[in-house]
């Protein structure tokens, strides 16, 4: 018997199980026990049996394969951020679903919808979902499983990693340690769930020594949007000494904005946000951003997806505590 000629027939003959046994023994996804998986996975490894992936695809019904997409528009996520976040994410969710049988597909933003009637998939990672997302109901009208990064307040998704504050307690003590004492929050327009927690969080934090006031930035002009609204909040309201915008394209778009004011950052003028990435660090001064700790993100939504895919029972997960990376914009 040759490497290519192995079987899965062969397999469970050579390891005394019916075919049904060592293919859930193989697949990992069903209650065998553990002796008998072990020596179903060493006679397989002894014979050099590699599974036909078609030919499990004909004979489950599933691809295994998941989708992760993000409901933010590409002026966000694309362009200078050159799918940054995503592309972080994406990681360690690939390395949970290689270890389970699964594969990874990173999708772009789409500005057509029905382009995702095209993904041959089991379930999806929706990073960022609106309060009312189609993607989510998309793919869900079509049986795909499906769990969100923020809560999907439609509640399409089947389970969702709940962010809590979003970061926006640890920036806002941040920047009233540095001395802030009025904060304009930007937040994009837009029902994403990533400004729907921050309001969230903002209605409930009671503190007398930091006023914090909410503008509203339209996300699909990415930086441009961002530049506008902190423009016309720091024409209107001199006060505000510090700009707090969780999306990196507002916050760079803030910066710009200041700067044209002739305001000097950090002196006159703070600016933060929440994703480290190429925005926050190519800027200049550099903006202040948060250490999110995106591969225990991506680990922790992952088992999301895989327990369901798996018929396990779960429903939410929670994100780790980010920290503080201080930078020139927040440096007084």
């Amino acid at each position: 018997m040759t490497e290519g000629q192995v079987t899965i027939v062969d397999v469970a003959a050579t390891a005394g199980v019916s075919l049904s046994t060592a293919s859930k023994a193989l697949n990992g996804r069903d209650r065998v026990s553990q002796s008998t998986r072990d020596r179903v996975v060493r006679v397989a490894q002894e014979l050099g049996y590699r599974p036909n992936v078609r030919a499990q695809r004909m004979r489950t019904g599933r691809s295994s394969v998941v989708a992760l997409v993000t409901a933010l528009p590409a002026q966000i996520v694309s362009e200078a951020a050159h799918l940054g976040f995503l592309l972080e994410l994406s990681f360690p969710i690939a390395e949970q679903c290689l270890r389970n049988g699964y594969s990874m597909l990173l999708v772009p933003p789409v500005s057509d919808l029905a382009a995702l009637d095209q993904l041959d998939i089991d379930g999806a990672i929706v990073v960022d979902p609106r309060a009312d997302d189609p993607i989510a109901d998309r793919f869900r009208s079509r049986g795909v499983t499906v769990v969100t990064v923020g809560k999907d307040g439609a509640g399409a998704a089947d389970a969702y990693l709940d962010r809590g504050a979003g970061g926006a307690d640890v920036m806002l003590d941040h920047l009233a340690d540095a001395g802030a004492r009025h904060v304009a929050v930007a937040l994009s327009r837009q029902p994403y769930s990533l400004a729907d927690s921050h309001l969230a969080y903002l209605e409930s934090r009671s503190d007398e020594h930091l006023r914090v006031s909410v503008i509203r930035a339209d996300a699909s002009a990415g930086e441009e949007g961002g530049y506008v609204a902190v423009r016309e909040a720091l024409v209107s309201d001199p006060s505000i000494d510090a700009v707090y915008a969780p999306l990196d394209a507002l916050a760079a778009g803030g910066l710009r904005a200041a700067v044209d004011l002739g305001r000097t950052v950090p002196d006159d003028l703070m600016v933060a946000t929440n994703y480290d990435g190429r925005r926050a660090a190519l800027a200049q001064p550099a903006i202040t951003a948060l250490d999110l700790n995106l591969p225990v993100i991506g680990t922790r939504v992952a088992d999301l997806l895989l327990g369901l895919l798996n018929g396990r029972q779960v429903a939410v997960a929670h994100s780790p505590t980010p920290v503080v990376i201080a930078r020139a914009s927040t440096s007084r």
